[in-house]
């Protein structure tokens, strides 16, 4: 250590590479560039023993100070750093990815061949978002790539970076995205980033849903608006692996009827989800097919009550009364009481008969109790309706 700092000629003639690293970290400038300078003339040594470093659980408090040291010796370090990308801790990461758009135009094609290499979908992101900061350097090379047919199970990738460089040859790959209702809200972002606008509802409604803003009523209203326009977009939403986007769908194809929605409905019924089911019941009811009543009539007999009641309410809707009728006489003592429930919403003798008979005679308290308050409620409607 010398009267002002470390001594970084000594520390080099040394290899002593660890001193250099520790330098890095000094307040003065001269000396963290020399020590850079230093450890950049050392090469491959310098980046394998930081390497090493990194990777020693023991010494954890080095390791930002280690990747940004591999940032600062520059293109040799392009690997190291994106093997950190891959497997480094979340702070690591973040170093590396500074490291890697410092470093530049050097990094390009070693990013874009991660995009192809790599399946996480994490790690590919953070290749696009450093390619996206990089910047100009990228923009051919990710062109090129977008056109291989090498790499076309990654061109949508390559196509959000090359639109979010804002090159509108990426336009086209995002488009196709849309149609072919694979696209989120990244790819809706770098369209926007391109200034697009359609007077094509269908295709409207595919880049709201690629928005995805769910919880914005003006964006809720707008999809509404849309109309029958929007059915096919959200049938192919419902092929997508999330719940929440299926539920969307769903709830939204029950706001829009179309007959081209009840057999992507229907097959809802069976989901393992019971919140799905629930939604897919609630939609059929509001479309008027008598396809669905008798998938409906199977699904009052769910294990999940909630699905039961809005199978019921669904084929109240679809005049189906007749349905919930029979299952008062269904062996599960559940799907009696649910249908029991449901049926206080019919004014009709044969339902008053029915409800009367399992009042008095049903083996199930809980059963004859439920027929029960259906016939008062009716009752009280009948009489302040002047029956």
């Amino acid at each position: 250590m010398g009267i002002f700092g470390p001594n970084v000629r000594k520390l080099e003639a040394k290899k002593d590479i660890p001193g250099l690293i520790a330098a890095l970290s000094n307040p003065d400038s001269n000396v963290v560039k020399s020590a850079t300078e230093a450890l950049q003339r050392m090469g491959w040594p310098a980046i394998e023993h930081i390497m090493q470093l990194i990777g020693d659980g023991k010494r954890y408090v080095f390791k930002m100070q280690a990747t940004k040291a591999l940032g600062s010796i520059g293109g040799l370090a392009v690997g190291p750093l994106i093997e950190l990308l891959r497997k480094g801790d979340v702070s690591t990461k973040i170093e590396a990815r500074q490291a890697l758009v410092g470093i530049g135009g050097t990094a390009v094609k070693p990013l874009i061949r991660l995009l192809k290499d790599e399946t996480h979908f994490l790690i590919q992101r953070d290749a696009l978002i450093i390619l996206v900061e990089i910047g100009k350097p990228a923009t051919e090379p990710l062109y090129e790539a977008m056109m291989d047919e090498g790499w076309q199970h990654v061109r949508l990738q390559l196509a959000i970076a090359l639109g979010n460089l804002g090159d509108n040859r990426a336009l086209k790959p995002l488009l196709q995205a849309l149609r072919q209702g694979n696209a989120g809200e990244d790819v809706a972002k770098a369209i926007d980033n391109l200034g697009w606008s359609t007077e094509d509802a269908v295709e409207r409604a595919y880049y709201l849903i690629a928005k995805g803003q769910w919880g914005i009523e003006e964006f809720r209203q707008e999809l509404f608006r849309l109309g029958v326009s929007a059915v096919e977009p959200l049938i192919e939403l419902l092929k997508r692996r999330d719940k929440h986007s299926r539920k969307q769908a769903i709830e939204f194809l029950g706001l829009i009827p179309d007959e081209r929605s009840v057999e992507p409905l229907i097959a809802f019924l069976n989901d393992e989800d019971s919140a799905i089911r629930q939604e897919a019941a609630v939609a059929l009811g509001k479309i008027n097919d008598s396809r669905a009543i008798e998938p409906l009539s199977h699904t009052m007999i769910d294990e999940d009550k909630n699905v039961r009641r809005n199978a019921a309410n669904a084929l109240r809707l679809l005049k189906a009364g007749d349905v919930v009728i029979q299952a008062l006489k269904n062996p599960d003592s559940r799907v009696r009481m649910t249908a029991a429930q449901t049926l206080s919403d019919i004014l009709d003798e044969e339902v008053k008969q029915a409800l009367y008979e399992v009042s008095i005679h049903d083996e199930d308290r809980a059963v004859r109790e439920a027929a029960s308050e259906s016939l008062r409620y009716i009752t009280n409607v009948e009489l302040d309706l002047g029956f």
